[in-house]
């Protein structure tokens, strides 16, 4: 982009952008994993693991994750 005329300031802020776009979009995949797979968990060995699994999604704890991943 140096080379086509961008200024310093102009490349950083299209990386920072990127990475923060970048990073959103894996924030939002670990959060739904993270609520879609102990209902999966659940579902696939719950017959087998002889505890009782009783799935549910903890805002709290999703709120946690999302602040470390941001």
């Amino acid at each position: 982009m140096k080379s086509l005329g961008a200024t310093g300031t102009r490349v950083v802020a299209v990386y920072f952008v990127e990475v923060l776009l970048l990073a959103g979009i894996g924030i939002a995949i670990g959060l739904a994993l993270g609520a879609i797979l102990p209902f999966a968990v659940a579902s696939i060995f719950g017959g087998i693991i002889p505890l009782p699994l009783a799935p549910a999604l903890y805002p709290g704890q999703l709120a946690l994750a999302l602040a470390y991943g941001c």
